[in-house]
Order: structure tokens, then C-alpha cells, then sequence
């Protein structure tokens, strides 16, 4: 591990604002918490809770209640339980989305008033957001037999309630508090991580720039000289002794592919080449499996707590079969991947420059895995081992047959300001997944501003948990191509750049695995002030081609101008009955429900259109 010259750690942080949680909250304990501005509470639930902190002033001030949202938070539009079913007239659907979506026993409405504000959190003693979600043991179920059926990661837990929230647990103690980027009104969260245990700035009070970097990284100058001081901070996270720092900015090679270990140190800023393509890439199992240099080996990223990396234009961060990355982050000090856009402008020193940038400043990270894709070769595929199935944005390839396959671990982790546009339609997102495993660790991760999707999984069957995605300018959650993975516990807010649908899922037509992902205690919101709707799907929830699914203990809300939900068996299909049947396996049928086809515990509630039906349109003769 790399170690720079530091000097010893201030005993004023506490003085200077900074507050350490107590064991009981659901922040990790010991942790620093910064910009939460509200009083303390009681909390409880089933997501971790007990009594809580939260500061007594902050930077955004006290306030009355523990709940209200502070200045600057982000904010998106609520149903007002008016809307209405859209018939269109095209193939008729096999049954209506309406009356499915009310069958007795299943606990659906389309009523939100009165249960969350608009930032997604639960309204002061509100009694609708009661119901059982019982996390299953296994995903998918059994019965989906062209998959396999997989133990369920611990970080999916069973809850009782309704959206990404536990009502019982106050707003300064929710699993958002304190890390995320414009959840909580603060605009930025990089800042001095002195003092951050078993770092390198463990035993520091200022960063100090000696002209090293770590072994296998190279010098590409100093961060006062490339940005500016420190003490130019426009997000005033840089304070006192820390504002007179400097950091070395060291730049990650264009491939680390040997075995071993790239450690990234917090105590210098990380650049990846500008406007390079790929980018950054971590192992050779990126490679086509019968090219030149193919290997999938045991190459790690290691990124210490609080350390920052940024890049610009095509340049990714890749992360090749064979390959992981370990981002484990804290609460008190999370990791950001960035755009260099974004910090030019928070040091220039020009206050009316806005600090949080916007979207595709770079390209973002992709994870590319080794568990099955549909795409693989075969229809259906019969051999995954050959699967080399090449990423949307084009930086590598992915697929193979270990469905427990392990990308590594990424944990509290900010990824902002990305997605590079190759095409229309090939893009890179804010976090591009391929055949990622389920031995992959996603949890507590945000996605901010990416001008494509927030995340898209593509095949795979990894699980996320803890997960925010605010502001992408496509769709925030969107699946592909036989991923039968989960989230839980998900806030998306949408921002007034015309973004598409909250979720995007496809199936892929007599291809196996197929589509079956799991979904619980989410909260989409549509944008605040959307403007007139262009081209697009702008729908809050979007399923299609053949796919399976299941919704449960999950709020879509907002300004979705075409709808809440909309079914469909489109793209040319000469009926609409692939995803529709779906309803009756497993002993299912519209009028009783089925596993494969699911909502529980729902509330869909848009400003005009809560459902979309029969309007597919036929192919063409």
C-alpha cells in the first residue's frame, strides 16, 4: 500500500462541523456525517435503525421537523390519484392492465397523496406505506426453468412497507443521509478525508502533494496547479487547516493487466487520460475470446475510502471479465467517479458557476462479467462457455457460463456526470453491466446525471440494493437481454431535461434466459416541471418482449406523460402474447395473479395516465 508524507490529524474536526454517528444508526458506525442540516430522532423499522443523530446545524440549518426536506434537495412530481386508463388502437391486449393491477389480495392502488413528499420520503404520520414484502431465498423462482435459481444476497432483507423508506426511521438517519449528491440539498461530498482509518490520510489533518503516486499509476501534475486551491472550494467542503492542502493527481494506466493489485491511495486525485477510448481498463477479458491478448486475469482496482476519480470526453473506467474492482466506500467518506467538467468548476473561483455539472462529462464505469447473456451465440443459446457478446458503447466484451461470477464490490460509491453517446442507441451509461454475476457486491451506489440510463444491466443476474439515481437524461433503471437479477431499496428522481421512462425492461423473443428481474421498495418520481414531452417513451415503467417480472412494495409517481405502466409485445411481433401469457404460468391467470407476471404492494399514481393498453402497433403486412 502506498503511503505519502501527512501531517498529523487536527483535533478540530468535531469543532468544524463534523459530527460522528453512534453505533444504532443505519450509517456505519463511527462514521462522519456532513450536510445533513436537520435535528436528530428516533428511528426503528426493519432497514436498521434506533436512535439517531443528525447534526444540529449544519450547512443548511435546523429545522422543526426531522423530515422536512432541506434547501436545495431534489425534487420531482406526486400523482393526485387522478389518472386515467389510455386505450389505444392498436392490438388488443389479451386483458386489461387496469383490472390485473387491481385483482383482490395483491394490496395495489393508485392513490399516493398524503403518503410521500416529493423528494420520495414519507409523509409525518402517514398510516399508507404498511405491507409485507417477504425477501425470497432464492432468484428467480423454480419455476423459471430456463434459469437458474440462485441463493438471494444477504443485503436483500424482508421490510413492511410501501416505497425506498421506512417510516419509522427519521430522514437524518435514512439509508441516503449524509453520502448521496443533491438527495439531502448538499451539492457536493468530496472533501478532506483525513482521519478516515486505514487510509493513507488515517493520520492526516492536510493532503500533501510530494510528487509520488502509486505503482502502476504515473504523475500528471498537482491539483492546485491543474484546478486551482483548495480554498476556492465552492462547495465548502474544504475548510480550515484542510483548505491549504494540495493533492498529487495521478493518472491510471490505459491497461492494467496483470495479476495483482492496483491500489488507488486517498491521498491523491485520480485522472483517467482525457478523451481516450476505452479509457481506463482493469484485466484483458475485454478482448474478444479469440483475439490477440485475451486472458481473463486476475487483475484487482482497489479505491481506498474518500479517494476521487475523475476523466473526460470517451474516456471509461472498464472492468474485464476475470477482473474486479473493490470500491468499498463509507458513508463518512464516500468514492466519486466524476467528470473533470465537474471539478473545474467547483475551483474556479467563480460562485455563479453551478457545481454540480452537468451530464456526459465522460463515458462511466462499466462492468463487464462472465455470467449468461440471451445474446450469446444460438437461438436460444446452448453453449454460454463461447459467450462474447460485445457492451453497448463498444468498450469491451462480456458473457460466459458462471452465474456466480464476481465484478468485485462497489460500496457507497457516487458516479456523476457521465454517459458518452458512440451512437444513437450505443452509449455507454452512468454504470454499463454485462453478464454480471450474482457474487457481485452493489450496494449503496448513485448515479447523477448521466446523459444515457442511470444503470443497464445486460444479462447477468447481479443484485443491487441501496441504490439513488437522480437526473439521467434516459432511462434511469434499464434491463436487457436475460438479466434475472434484483434491486431493493432504489430512489430515482427525475430531473426537467426530458428524460425517458423510470424503468426500461426487455425481454428478447425465443431467447433464453429470459428477462425476469426482482423489484422492491422503490420510489420513482417524475420530474418537477417536465416540459412539453418530445420523441420517447416517458413512462414510469416500461416492460416488453417477452419478459417476466416482479413488482413489489414499489411507488411510481409523477409526471410520466404517457403513463405509469405499459405492457408490451412489440418490435414487429405479430402478437401481443408473450409477455401477457406470462401471467399464466406457474399456475397464474389474469384473473388470479401469477408469479411470473407480478405486482403487489404497488401504487401507481401519474399526473394524467396511470395505464397504457392495446396500443401496440401491428407489424407490418
Amino acid at each position: 500500500m502506498h503511503f505519502k508524507k501527512t501531517a498529523v490529524i487536527a483535533a478540530t474536526l468535531i469543532g468544524s462541523g463534523f459530527l460522528v454517528a453512534c453505533d444504532g444508526t443505519d450509517l456505519n458506525p463511527n462514521s462522519t456525517i456532513i450536510n445533513i442540516g436537520t435535528t436528530g430522532g428516533t428511528g426503528g423499522g426493519t432497514t436498521g435503525g434506533g436512535t439517531g443523530g443528525g447534526t444540529t446545524g449544519g450547512t443548511t440549518g435546523g429545522s422543526v421537523d426531522p423530515n422536512t426536506p432541506p434547501p436545495g434537495s431534489l425534487t420531482g412530481t406526486l400523482g393526485a390519484g387522478t389518472g386515467t386508463t389510455f386505450a389505444g388502437t392498436g392490438l388488443v391486449d389479451p386483458f386489461s392492465i387496469a383490472s390485473y393491477f387491481a385483482l383482490s389480495g395483491f394490496n395495489n392502488t393508485t392513490v399516493v397523496a398524503g403518503r410521500i413528499d416529493n423528494t420520495g420520503y414519507p409523509v409525518t404520520g402517514t398510516t399508507g406505506l404498511t405491507a409485507a414484502f417477504a425477501a425470497p431465498l432464492v432468484w428467480p423462482p423454480a419455476t423459471a426453468t430456463d434459469a437458474v435459481s440462485l441463493p438471494v444476497p444477504s443485503t436483500v432483507i424482508s421490510t413492511n412497507y410501501i416505497g425506498a423508506f421506512d417510516p419509522a426511521v427519521t430522514r437524518p438517519n435514512a439509508w441516503t443521509a449524509g453520502w448521496t449528491v443533491r438527495v439531502n440539498g448538499n451539492q457536493d461530498v468530496w472533501r478532506f478525508f483525513g482521519g478516515t482509518a486505514g487510509t493513507a490520510l488515517a493520520g492526516a489533518s492536510v493532503a500533501q502533494a510530494n510528487g509520488t503516486c502509486p505503482a502502476g499509476t504515473t504523475l500528471a501534475g498537482d491539483f492546485v496547479a491543474l484546478f486551482g486551491p483548495l480554498s476556492r472550494d465552492e462547495a465548502g467542503l474544504f475548510t480550515g487547516t484542510a483548505a491549504t492542502g494540495n493533492y498529487d493527481v495521478c493518472r491510471l494506466p490505459a491497461r492494467f493487466g496483470t495479476a495483482g493489485t492496483l491500489t488507488l491511495t486517498n491521498d491523491n486525485v485520480y485522472e483517467i487520460e482525457a478523451d481516450t477510448f476505452p479509457g481506463a481498463v482493469i484485466g484483458n477479458g475485454d478482448l474478444s475470446r479469440t483475439g490477440v491478448g485475451y486472458a481473463e486475469t486476475a487483475s484487482t482496482l482497489a479505491i481506498q475510502p474518500g479517494t476521487i476519480v475523475y476523466a473526460s470526453g470517451r474516456s471509461a473506467l472498464v472492468i474485464g471479465r476475470g477482473a474486479q474492482i473493490i470500491a468499498n466506500g463509507t458513508a463518512a467518506a464516500p468514492i466519486v467517479l466524476t467528470s473533470r467538467t465537474q471539478l473545474v468548476n467547483r475551483f474556479d473561483g467563480n460562485a455563479a458557476t453551478p457545481v454540480d455539472a452537468p451530464a456526459g462529462g465522460w463515458a462511466g464505469l462499466a462492468l463487464l462479467g462472465r455470467a449468461p447473456d440471451s445474446q450469446c451465440a444460438g437461438n436460444p443459446p446452448t453453449n454460454f462457455d463461447t459467450c462474447d457478446v460485445l457492451i453497448e458503447g463498444n468498450v469491451g466484451r462480456y458473457g460466459g457460463n458462471s452465474s456466480n461470477d464476481s465484478s468485485g464490490s462497489l460500496r457507497y460509491v457516487i458516479v456523476r456526470s457521465t454517459g458518452s453517446i458512440i451512437a444513437e442507441g450505443n452509449e455507454l451509461q452512468g454504470i454499463t453491466a454485462g453478464g454480471v454475476g450474482r457474487g457481485t457486491t452493489m450496494d449503496y451506489v448513485q448515479v447523477h446525471r448521466s446523459n444515457d440510463d442511470g444503470i443497464e444491466f445486460f444479462g447477468g443476474n447481479a443484485f443491487a440494493t441501496h441504490m439513488v439515481f437522480t437526473g439521467a437524461q434516459d432511462d434511469s433503471i434499464d434491463i436487457d437481454n436475460g438479466w434475472t437479477g434484483g434491486i431493493q431499496f432504489a430512489l430515482v428522481i427525475q430531473e426537467n431535461d426530458l428524460p425517458n421512462s423510470g424503468f426500461e425492461l426487455d425481454g428478447r423473443f425465443a431467447r433464453t434466459p429470459t428477462t425476469f428481474p426482482l423489484f422492491a421498495n422503490i420510489t420513482v418520481l417524475g420530474p418537477s416541471a417536465r416540459p412539453l414531452p418530445a420523441a420517447g417513451d416517458r413512462l414510469g415503467m416500461l416492460a416488453r418482449e417477452g419478459m417476466r417480472f416482479s413488482f413489489n412494495n414499489t411507488i411510481i409517481t409523477g409526471d410520466f406523460p404517457f403513463g405509469c405502466i405499459d405492457i408490451d409485445d412489440n418490435d414487429g411481433n405479430a402478437t401481443v402474447s408473450n409477455t401477457f401469457d406470462r401471467a399464466n404460468e406457474a399456475g397464474g391467470s389474469s384473473t388470479t395473479g401469477g408469479p411470473h407476471l407480478l405486482f403487489r404492494n404497488m401504487i401507481a399514481d401519474c399526473t394524467a395516465v396511470n395505464f397504457r393498453q392495446n396500443d401496440e402497433t401491428p407489424p407490418a403486412p
